[in-house]
């Protein structure tokens, strides 16, 4: 999150990997998923930030599907995955970013439930 982030934030340059093996950390981004993915040359202060919250969150499509919807719409949006191990990260990450919105999967989906503001069945 904080490399997609950094330069929204100010920061002159971020870290990525140069493709996936060369990864120097468990869930650094490459720089293509840096440029192609995330847009982080287009991302300024007025980018909404979305997430989709889990553990295990690597495999999910959401990342992909929402961030090419964004460019497609020229939305100035963009959605993280956000691994999470208990629901108070969530909710700290929630709070000090803060988030547009958030899809939450397991397995935090029963726990969510009553820090949410509206739900339907």
């Amino acid at each position: 999150m904080s490399r997609v982030l950094g330069p929204r934030a100010g920061a002159a340059f971020t870290f990525a990997a140069s493709s996936e093996a060369g990864a120097t950390a468990p869930g650094q981004a490459t720089a293509r998923s840096l440029h192609d993915l995330y847009r982080i040359e287009q991302l300024d202060q007025a980018t909404r930030i979305f997430g989709v919250a889990g553990n295990p969150i690597s495999h999910s499509l959401s990342p992909l599907m929402q961030n090419t919807a964004f460019r497609r719409e020229s939305v100035n949006a963009v959605l993280l995955p956000l691994k999470v191990r208990a629901l108070n990260d969530l909710l700290s990450v929630a709070r000090a970013l803060p988030l547009s919105g958030v899809a939450v999967t397991m397995p935090l989906k029963q726990e969510v439930l009553p820090h949410l503001a509206n739900m339907d069945r």
